[in-house]
């Protein structure tokens, strides 16, 4: 086993799930899914297209279904990203993207800096690549970043990566627009490489609005900058294994070779499925480019409910999870609990002389709920709970677990301080 594999640390959700696989009826807060499937409409049309799964038997483009390539680009173009210098490479979901980019960008040694809170995968894919990782830490009262300690880091280590994810997991936290820009500038100026993982960005509440980097405004002018994305969380097609990248058209060569080498291309049919949610719920106009990201909107709601980027199907699902938010957020506030409106995760604090481990470990075996130690995100002293997946169902019964167990964990504290 080679030194770099040796060194990779293990996966994190894999390791939690399979500890704890004997409990039954265990309530699975600790998985990044949802509650619900792809749109029904779209698996009957693929259902019905028996020609179809002929038309998909041979192999396709490296890069993904040409079909599917121009309407991402069209679609990443209304939602006022410009695509006239980037291409798009379709993956085996998000995971592959980011593997293909550290693949393409970081050899062994080079220096990558991680912006907590971080996506436990994007730690591990950097250090199968060999490189060297550094966390910028966090403001706690907001997950915002710190951003004396970035700036300084950047100067510093001179990274070769820099990589932030927003919406954010773990924490649900959307980084504004002027933290955007900021993380951008910061980049630009140490010529360091920019990959942003928006796989959560139709996941919005309140007035949250998702930023774009690399759009129309002078700030996000730089040519370092790669966008990551999922189909997995929006249209509930996870085991389907597709999502792409919008990258700068010099990295389309070094894309050709990895996905010739590695998957050769995503599956097929999943891309066929991709494509047609594509085409039913955010169609593109006979002209291709219309743009209608809401820039004239004051209020932040307008501009996300006018964006090209969230449509009904987005209104539908996402709506769903506010009942859940609702229900959760008054257990949660208390224990001090920062309140996000991104993502579908929060990040609960655990009282003195508990650890991550030890509190998942209490929850899962007495209280019957799963959830994931915020260690593998760098936000120790921190469970991780994941709510898309609950739905309306067994809400009252998850609530009243989370709400006993919190309570339980908080007696076993004081016990241990007193």
């Amino acid at each position: 086993m080679t030194t770099r594999t040796q060194k990779t640390e293990r996966p994190h959700l894999t390791d939690v799930c399979d500890k704890y696989a004997d409990i039954p009826n265990l309530v699975m807060m600790c998985v990044g899914s949802v509650a619900w499937s792809p749109p029904k409409p779209v698996m009957e049309a693929m259902s019905n297209d028996l020609q179809l799964m002929t038309h998909l038997n041979g192999y396709g483009d490296l890069l993904g279904e040409e079909r599917l390539r121009t309407h991402l680009k069209h679609h990443l173009q209304r939602s006022g990203i410009n695509t006239e210098s980037l291409d798009v490479t379709v993956t085996a979901g998000a995971n592959q993207a980011f593997i293909n980019i550290t693949m393409a960008l970081c050899d062994p040694g080079d220096k990558v800096v991680l912006v907590a809170p971080f996506f436990c995968s994007h730690k591990l894919g950097l250090q199968l690549s060999g490189a060297e990782v550094s966390v910028c830490p966090f403001d706690p009262s907001t997950f915002a970043p710190n951003f004396t300690v970035l700036d300084s880091m950047l100067v510093t280590l001179k990274p070769k990566m820099v990589v932030l994810t927003s919406p954010n997991n773990p924490s649900g936290y959307v980084y504004t627009r002027t933290e955007v820009q900021r993380v951008v500038q910061l980049c630009k100026a140490q010529n360091a490489w920019l990959v942003v993982d928006q796989t959560y960005h139709e996941f919005l509440y309140d007035d949250a609005q998702h930023v774009f980097p690399c759009g129309k405004h002078p700030d996000f002018a730089y040519d370092k900058i790669i966008h990551v994305f999922s189909f997995s969380k929006i249209f509930g097609m996870p085991g389907w294994r597709v999502g792409f990248m919008a990258h700068p058209k010099t990295l389309t060569d070094a894309m050709e070779k990895i996905q010739d080498a590695v998957p050769t291309h995503a599956a097929r049919i999943s891309q066929n499925l991709a494509l047609r949610c594509m085409e039913m719920y955010y169609p593109i106009t006979p002209g291709g480019t219309s743009v209608t990201v809401g820039d004239d909107a004051t209020n932040p709601l307008q501009k996300r409910q006018a964006s090209a980027y969230y449509s009904d199907w987005a209104r539908s699902t996402v709506g769903s999870l506010v009942a859940v938010r609702e229900a959760l957020w008054p257990v949660l506030a208390p224990l001090g609990t920062v309140y996000t409106k991104g993502a579908f995760y929060f990040l609960v604090p655990l009282p003195p002389k508990m650890t991550d481990e030890e509190a998942v470990d209490i929850l899962a075996r007495q209280f019957g709920i799963l959830l994931m130690p915020g260690k593998h995100f760098g936000v120790p002293n921190h469970v991780r709970l994941s709510y898309a997946n609950l739905g309306l169902e067994g809400l009252s019964s998850a609530v009243d677990k989370v709400q006993w167990g919190m309570k339980h964990l908080q007696q076993l504290s004081k016990e241990r301080v007193g």
